[in-house]
This record gives C-alpha cells, sequence and structure tokens, in this order.
C-alpha cells in the first residue's frame, strides 16, 4: 500500500477520525483510525467522526439475574427463572434464556445476535419470568436504550440493581462479533 498525501488533504480531529483524499491509497480507503465496526464521515459542522457502522453485528448475553423472595409457586418453591430479551421496535421476543428452575439468583450464558441499527432504532425490554406450569408470571421488566457510545466502547457490560419491583439485578454484556 503506498500513501500519496496532497497537501492539507490530511486533517486529524478530536474524535480520532482521518479523511484523507480518496485516492491517497491503493485500495480508496479514506479512512485510517475509525475501528472496523464503525466508517469515517462528517458531522453538521463539517468535522470528521467515526460514526458506527449499523449494520455491523453484536451479541447481548445475559448474564445473572437476582429476584427477592422465597414462595413464588402455589407449592411455596423459588421461582423457575426466565429471562428474555423483546424487541424495542415490534414487541415480539427476540429471545430468551433457558429456564433455571428453584431459584432466586440464576447464571445464563445464552447469546442473541442483533445489528447496531437494531439496538439504536427503540429501547429493548428486558423481562424476568417466573416459569410455572398453567401460566407463567412477569417477575419485571424494564427498558434499556442502547447508544452510540455503548458500540463505540467496543463492548459494555451492564449490571442493574434494582431496576424494577421484582428485579434485584440483571447483568448483560454487549460484545462486537466478527
Amino acid at each position: 500500500m503506498s500513501l500519496r498525501l496532497a497537501p492539507l488533504a490530511a486533517a486529524l480531529f478530536a474524535t480520532g477520525c482521518i479523511i484523507l483524499d480518496p485516492n491517497a491509497f491503493d485500495d480508496g480507503d479514506p479512512c485510517l483510525v475509525c475501528a472496523d465496526y464503525e466508517f469515517c464521515s462528517f458531522d453538521d459542522f463539517g468535522n470528521t467522526v467515526c460514526t458506527v457502522d449499523t449494520a455491523s453485528r453484536w451479541s447481548i448475553t445475559i448474564g445473572q439475574v437476582e429476584v427477592p423472595g422465597t414462595q413464588w409457586d402455589a407449592l411455596g418453591d423459588p421461582p423457575d427463572l426466565r429471562a428474555c430479551l423483546i424487541s424495542g421496535t415490534q414487541g415480539a421476543q427476540w429471545q430468551c434464556t433457558l429456564e433455571a428452575s428453584n431459584t432466586n439468583a440464576a447464571r445464563f450464558s445464552q447469546m442473541t445476535q442483533f445489528t447496531a441499527g437494531e439496538l439504536l432504532a427503540a429501547p429493548v425490554t428486558f423481562q424476568v419470568d417466573d416459569i410455572d406450569a398453567l401460566e407463567d408470571d412477569v417477575v419485571g421488566s424494564f427498558q434499556y436504550q442502547f447508544t452510540l457510545d455503548d458500540f463505540r466502547k467496543g463492548g459494555a457490560e451492564q449490571a442493574f440493581e434494582r431496576p424494577t419491583g421484582g428485579i434485584q439485578l440483571l447483568t448483560f454484556t454487549l460484545e462486537r462479533l466478527p
């Protein structure tokens, strides 16, 4: 790869993005320092910025879930927990974890894949259910709106303590997929 810089063709801004003359590289790529899930563009003020590629793929993994109380079922058993992610744009369930029986604290490792665009479009709902033979009970739910900063970090881990009445703790991780 040969670099042919024209006078004043390169500019480095506080955002960490450099736009060069499109002919600066043999492969025609005008960006130098954006992450692999971003592209270089201009903001409303003409500054160069790294922008999250809405087609980039990410995973959300629900980790730990804790709920209060010991008697959730008719026989006085602890809850049978399941955690779900519900679409912010369509209201349809995207994916739920497997059931963790008779426990107030469950660890999950199921992963769900999304594009950055899906996660940025509208808040997602994290919902925890108590699975029962006749009818499931919603333990609690809360919404989370992903932001560009969540993606710019290249991933994130969030822990929500007491986000709503029935959930004491819910953790999840956001990771970039190749």
